[in-house]
């Protein structure tokens, strides 16, 4: 992520660490090869759905149960009956979608 240094003489990587592992920032896949970051409670205004039923929905859902919970890539794999690195390839690839 090159746009808070660009953007702030002094700024230092372990700040957005630091917040991400402190409050409910998190990052989110808005198209092709993009992420976001935006507060849970506010995750909801960028929020891409596909249809419910769709095979891409199903298989999402396969992979995190409840899309209001967080998951580690271990515990969506094991819920996912998949290896991690199948998870985590599955994972990139919606990102990817803005899922």
């Amino acid at each position: 992520m090159h746009l808070l240094p660009a953007r702030m003489r002094s700024y230092r990587g372990e700040w957005l660490d630091r917040l991400m592992t402190d409050s409910d920032l998190l990052w989110f896949g808005c198209g092709a090869r993009l992420i976001s970051l935006a507060f849970a409670p506010d995750l909801e205004l960028f929020r891409f759905t596909e249809e419910a039923g769709s095979p891409a929905r199903s298989r999402l859902d396969a992979l995190i149960p409840n899309a209001r919970g967080r998951y580690g890539l271990l515990e969506i794999a094991e819920q996912a009956r998949l290896d991690s690195a199948e998870a985590a390839r599955l994972l990139w690839r919606r990102r990817g979608r803005g899922a």
